[in-house]
């Protein structure tokens, strides 16, 4: 009988403290309610409450007009806080649900900033230093007459240099190891760009990343 009424008295707290978190939440506010607290989360930095806040927008007002702005926000939030996958995700969603927009430019731009951003070592992001240039030239010929086009251009300067120190160095490797065809083969790509890879500054790597580059 005791092992009966602990397992109910058990069960009322289960049940009970279920029922006051489902409680706590909240449902079916207005559009305007979740925007506003979308804002204030990104404003204190929390970015988890915030995605959650939009969440619940984009599920309770699917087609309020208030989502690309706060997709934009979200983005932008998820940048400063060096979260850059995520902000590349709510991008590349409004670029989906939204590309006949006018801000379409200013969108593809944002992606463009956030993969440079999230570039942090020429030598282990390889692939995504190629997908950037990719977009970049995509982008020059899409929206030539952007105002974003020379901002995308001083990024794409700044991918050259990368890309030209990379293979610069790939070539020295292949001299130290007496590979002199593909040596010649990176030394002739480093110098493509018009970049003189000895007028750039070499990325400093701290001692402690050096020994497993």
């Amino acid at each position: 009988m005791k092992r009966y009424m602990l397992l109910a008295i058990c069960s009322i707290f289960i049940f009970g403290a279920c029922a006051s978190k489902d409680a706590d939440k909240e449902y079916n506010k207005p559009a305007t309610y979740w925007y506003n607290k979308l804002i204030s989360n990104v404003a204190d930095l929390k970015l988890d409450e915030a995605d959650e806040s939009y969440i619940s927008l984009e599920s309770e007002h699917r087609n309020s007009p208030l989502i690309p702005n706060a997709m934009i926000i979200l983005a932008n939030g998820h940048v400063d806080y060096g979260q850059y996958d995520l902000a590349i995700y709510y991008l590349e969603e409004y670029a989906k649900r939204f590309s006949a927009s006018e801000d379409i430019d200013y969108i593809e731009f944002l992606k463009i900033r956030a993969k440079f951003l999230s570039f942090k070592n020429h030598l282990r992001d390889q692939q995504l230093l190629y997908d950037t240039l990719n977009s970049i030239d995509d982008y020059a010929l899409n929206y030539p007459n952007s105002p974003y086009i020379y901002s995308i251009k001083t990024i794409q300067s700044r991918l050259y240099m990368a890309k030209t120190s990379f293979e610069y160095e790939i070539a020295e490797l292949y001299n130290r190891v007496d590979k002199p065809e593909a040596a010649e083969y990176y030394k002739s790509l480093s110098s493509s760009h018009n970049i003189n890879p000895s007028d750039v500054n070499p990325a400093k790597t701290p001692w402690y990343k050096k020994i497993f580059e």
